[in-house]
């Protein structure tokens, strides 16, 4: 079952507690039962005083809630014939719902065939990472960035991935809490509080001086301390300045790990960039220190924009950056294309900008029928959504060139339709997003269907049904993670992949198999050979019985 959003069992659990206690889960016949025991995951012992919740999974306003007796058991009588949710909350435990997995969870069915449910719920001991932020004479570092970074496998495929971001406070502090085991890096970004940036230049004209902070040119020279014009390298724990160089923290269930780090400032770069256009265009610059796979962190730096095509990016340090330069004109951002560059004392102090990168988008789309209109294609990115309205024959044009950046593209029309296949020329295709990088025309292909199906089943495990197991339907010769389903079996071995796009696939399960690696292609292939060939078409329904494999 997959992971439904927690703010409606919060909600459940502020009403009146002795409505959730007796309300009976649904109006009509109610016979059967939920017991079970909450107990720790390391040794075992039960938990008294635990709050345990049930929700309808259909109807999330169908609740009860109970607390944990001494023995930490509970129950749950009166239920109707369905399938329920389970949560539990215990200080000092991570909430989280019955055998949950990366967002998916096993959900508990009663009914005639299994009139009462009992369960062993296992709560896993909060962990949490905290340290002190310090700088090269000791003191602390008050707002410093601190990123963690998780190193698992989520949705079949390993990164090192975000986790959450914290801010030091005056004494230095920061704390990660509510961890799940695992391995984790701690990285942090901070500029130092006395550092002096930047050669301030006077023009022909002081108004065509920028800075990113705001501050106006001054009408005369400053020139700053060269003793103070340092920076903080991005720093990863324990002290390395590189992320090959960073170790992990291994947390265990229940461990609170101590990482502190000292910051030590460097000579700050000060990068030259020839940005072609007239002086008295407003300029800026963005820059952000590449640390773990995609993720990018913005520093903070001045920039200075000079007479013609002069200006200066200062108060950076040495590292790995995505430095990004956007003009305006006429009232509206021309960004350029991004640089990822690695500066050092030895690499050149001069990049060249180039001109305004922004790229045409056209294309063609081919629909499933005659009934779908005239749909809008949409290409939709972190901070940019654009649209194009297709015509009879299909060919759309985007009104406005778009800037460089990764975006999802989607079909809107009548009916229900959705993405089959994309082709473009002049942009990356990563799944159904592209990824533009420059200012070559792009000419898009997109291939779209009506209509989802639903696979659903049951697990088996020697001929009988088996909860807990990973369910994948991997979609055949396509690397685009949106075609994957993925659920887990519930109590009754029962699971339901909805929303599947048409299109041929094959159907596996993995008794705990969580942290197998089935987006890997190669991985993926000793599961492949066992698996249950299923071809979806648009609002298909199928059901299919389908053998656990061990993880190999």
């Amino acid at each position: 079952m997959m992971r439904t959003k927690s703010i409606v069992l919060v909600a459940v659990l502020l009403a009146s507690a002795a409505f959730a206690q007796s309300a009976p889960a649904h109006a009509g016949a109610a016979a059967f039962r939920i017991t079970g025991t909450v107990v720790s995951s390391v040794g075992g012992q039960p938990l008294a005083r635990a709050t345990v919740s049930i929700a309808h999974s259909e109807d999330r306003q169908v609740f009860r809630a109970v607390e944990t007796g001494r023995d930490g058991s509970f129950s749950f009588d009166g239920l109707q014939a369905s399938k329920y949710q389970i949560r539990v909350r215990s200080r000092g435990y991570r909430s989280s719902f019955y055998r949950e997995h990366a967002g998916f969870f096993t959900g508990i069915v009663v009914g005639p065939d299994a009139p009462e449910a009992k369960v062993v719920f296992k709560m896993a001991l909060e962990a949490s990472i905290t340290g002190n932020i310090i700088d090269e004479a000791g003191d602390p570092v008050r707002d410093a960035r601190v990123y963690l970074f998780h190193d698992a496998v989520e949705y079949g495929k390993r990164s090192t991935h975000i986790a959450g971001t914290v801010t030091t406070d005056d004494e230095g502090t920061y704390r990660l809490p509510h961890l799940v085991p695992g391995r984790y890096f701690v990285v942090v970004t901070a500029e130092p509080w006395y550092a002096q940036h930047g050669v301030v230049r006077r023009t022909f004209n002081p108004g065509v001086m920028e800075r990113l902070s705001g501050v106006s040119a001054p009408e005369s020279p400053e020139q700053p301390n060269p003793e103070l014009d340092v920076a903080y390298p991005v720093l990863y724990y324990p002290g390395a300045t590189e992320p090959d160089g960073a170790e992990p923290i291994q947390l265990h269930p229940g461990e609170h790990a101590t990482a502190d780090m000292a910051l030590h400032p460097v000579r700050a770069l000060h990068v030259h960039l020839n940005v072609p256009g007239p002086p008295e265009e407003n300029v800026n610059a963005t820059v952000q220190a590449r640390l773990f796979g995609d993720y990018k962190a913005q520093i903070g730096t001045n920039l200075v924009r000079s007479q013609g095509a002069d200006a200066e990016l200062s108060g950076t340090a040495p590292g790995d950056y995505t430095i990004s330069v956007a003009r305006f004109r006429d009232g509206r951002q021309e960004p350029s294309a991004p640089m990822n560059v690695r500066l050092s004392k030895e690499s050149s102090d001069s990049l060249d900008v180039g001109e305004p990168s922004v790229a045409t988008v056209s294309g063609v789309l081919t629909l499933p029928d005659k009934n779908a209109g005239r749909p809008t294609i949409v290409l939709r990115g972190d901070q940019v959504a654009t649209a194009s309205q297709a015509d009879a024959d299909g060919h759309f044009e985007f009104p406005q060139p778009t800037p460089p950046g990764r975006y999802e593209v989607r079909v809107q029309g009548r009916g229900a339709l959705a993405v089959a296949t994309l082709k473009a020329s002049g942009a990356k295709v990563i799944g159904q997003q592209i990824e533009i990088s420059g200012a070559e025309p792009i000419q898009l292909e997109i291939t779209a269907v009506r209509g989802s199906g639903t696979v659903a089943g049951m697990v088996l495990s020697d001929d009988k049904p088996l909860a807990g197991a990973c369910v994948v339907l991997i979609p055949a010769g396509a690397e685009e993670e949106e075609l994957y389903r993925v659920d887990q079996s519930d109590s009754d071995g029962s699971f339901n992949l909805r929303a599947v796009i048409p299109g041929k696939y094959t159907l596996i399960a993995i008794a705990d198999g969580w942290e197998v690696e089935w987006q890997n292609r190669d991985v993926a292939a000793a599961y492949l050979k066992d698996g249950v060939p299923v071809v979806v078409s648009a609002d298909g329904k199928y059901s299919f019985k389908v053998t656990a494999q061990a993880v190999k």
